[in-house]
């Protein structure tokens, strides 16, 4: 009546979940040895169980699940230098769209949310090495508007 199959080796993925209602999780996905998170988000199955960082399972209908980020991958960006490339605006970027821009990427990469979360060291040291290299280059470019705005004069 009932088959027995070998149960599958599970590894776990770390990743944030953005949720269509605007909210987002950070949470432990279980994914068969080999595969990806996009291999889990794009299976036959209907609801995907993922573990909180508190340690809740919940199931969550996939139709739900707006974006998700694995917490572990490498950023775009991250042998990137040149400051506009590293914020990921265009050079001619408003003031006010550099900012927003700016504010969003610390809330994103913030070490004290993955901290606060239960997330493992290597991501806050992931975290905070990212959020280093977001404010140097938030710098660099308001010093260099700075420098362009005094030569105007």
């Amino acid at each position: 009546m009932f088959e027995s199959r070998p149960k599958r080796t599970k590894a776990r993925i770390e990743a944030e979940l953005y949720l269509d209602d605007g909210s987002h999780i950070l949470c432990r996905i279980g994914v068969g040895q080999g595969e990806r998170l996009s291999d889990a988000l794009n299976d036959e199955r209907q609801f995907l169980p993922v573990e909180t960082m508190q340690g809740q399972v919940i199931i969550l209908r996939k139709t739900t699940i707006a974006k998700a980020v694995q917490l572990d991958q490498k950023m775009e960006n991250a042998n990137a230098t040149d400051p506009f490339e590293i914020l990921g605006v265009p050079r001619n970027v408003s003031d006010d769209d550099l900012n927003h821009a700016y504010r969003g990427l610390c809330h994103a990469n913030h070490p004290d949310k993955l901290l606060a979360a239960g997330m493992s060291q290597q991501f806050v040291e992931m975290a905070t090495s990212q959020m280093a290299r977001i404010n140097d280059a938030y710098e660099r470019i308001r010093s260099l508007r700075k420098q362009e705005h005094e030569a105007a004069l």
